[in-house]
């Protein structure tokens, strides 16, 4: 099968770098399974080219080129069986291409985050399948009205890349819930300053790796500009591998905003107990499934409550970390692989 396969990063070039082993490869969304079972997947790449002080102008330019893109890839679309966003909105005008018959591809989307500008088309998404990361998100389409093809695909770990870091990590996990260094990756939507104090407050050691703070802690990675990753992914390995807790803290964040999951997966797979804030909107019952807890986002003394609560629960934290490891290899990414797989070479048919 041909798909063409897009994006608002390289896909090609992460697949460059998971197949050397320098990250996982999840973030390649399947495409590296879909090569590897005989598919020809092209990658293309959208990006906003502009970004100005004004919303109103930065908009109004992105929505131009994001018309250019679209029919740039309607131009390609007779060359492929699938095509397929990773990101969203990315091809939301290729939809009503399709329903005036310019369009013959099977159309499916990935979406992260609820809004309305995602879907055209409220009655009738106009895709062959709308894919959701998350059953929290799902819900706010369809609690609007929105109609389609909705299936939750459920993203995981590449457990492989993780593995030696987990193993490793077995090892040690009795000092590391001791000396209880709590750490908190990510860039978007991170609460830093919530999670910075109530370490301090509460005595415990930390690690933050972002991109930019207003913070020269000696304990804060960062590499000082918006958007960039402080250190590579195997760097980052080596820190959370002297970790006891992984911590999500998220803040006041836009309403159906889909926050943290890349930070948690990386935390599942290497056996951390999560504590993350309650607006992540990631649709996993973490306490349920005893693998965190949860925490009133903005509120730094619950937030202090519940890392002290955790430090002070050795059995529970042992438990923790197991349950975590566990989901990760249940919830894997090759799972994930297999049922995206399974929706584009199997259901397809059925539409």
């Amino acid at each position: 099968m041909k798909i063409l396969a897009i994006n608002n990063y390289p896909i090609d070039e992460v697949y460059r770098l998971a197949q050397i082993g320098s990250m996982p490869s999840h973030h390649c969304w399947g495409v590296d399974f879909l090569r590897k079972k005989g598919d020809f997947v092209r990658c293309l790449l959208y990006k906003n080219p502009f970004v100005s002080h004004s919303y109103i102008i930065t908009k109004v330019i992105n929505t131009i080129y994001e018309l250019y893109f679209n029919l740039k890839v309607l131009l390609m679309s007779y060359k492929y069986d699938v095509i397929i966003s990773f990101a969203t909105p990315l091809i939301r005008f290729i939809p009503f291409f399709k329903s005036i018959g310019l369009c013959k591809a099977n159309l499916i989307t990935l979406v992260h985050h609820f809004g309305d500008n995602i879907i055209l088309n409220k009655k009738n998404g106009g895709y062959d399948y709308i894919l959701f990361l998350s059953q929290d998100i799902m819900r706010y389409y369809e609690k609007s009205g929105y109609k389609g093809n909705f299936k939750c695909l459920q993203w995981g770990p590449d457990l492989c890349f993780y593995s030696s870091f987990f193993l490793d990590m077995q090892k040690t996990i009795e000092s590391r819930s001791k000396a209880f260094v709590c750490v908190s990756t990510g860039k978007t939507n991170r609460d830093i300053n919530l999670f910075l104090n109530a370490c301090k407050s509460s005595g415990i050691d930390f690690v933050i790796i972002t991109d930019k703070v207003n913070s020269t802690s000696e304990n804060i990675i960062q590499s000082k500009k918006n958007g960039n990753n402080a250190v590579p992914y195997l760097d980052m390995m080596k820190y959370l591998s002297h970790t006891a807790v992984n911590v999500v803290p998220i803040c006041n964040a836009p309403s159906g905003t889909l926050c943290g999951l890349t930070s948690v997966l990386d935390g599942l797979a290497l056996g951390l107990p999560l504590v993350i804030a309650d607006n992540s909107n990631i649709g996993i019952d973490f306490a349920l499934l005893n693998i965190g807890i949860q925490y009133k986002h903005g509120n730094i003394k619950d937030l202090e409550e519940k890392l002290i609560f955790l430090k002070n629960n050795m059995d529970l934290y042992l438990q923790m970390s197991k349950n975590a490891r566990n989901y990760a290899e249940k919830y894997s990414y090759e799972n994930y692989c297999k049922n995206l797989y399974g929706i584009i070479h199997e259901n397809m048919n059925n539409i």
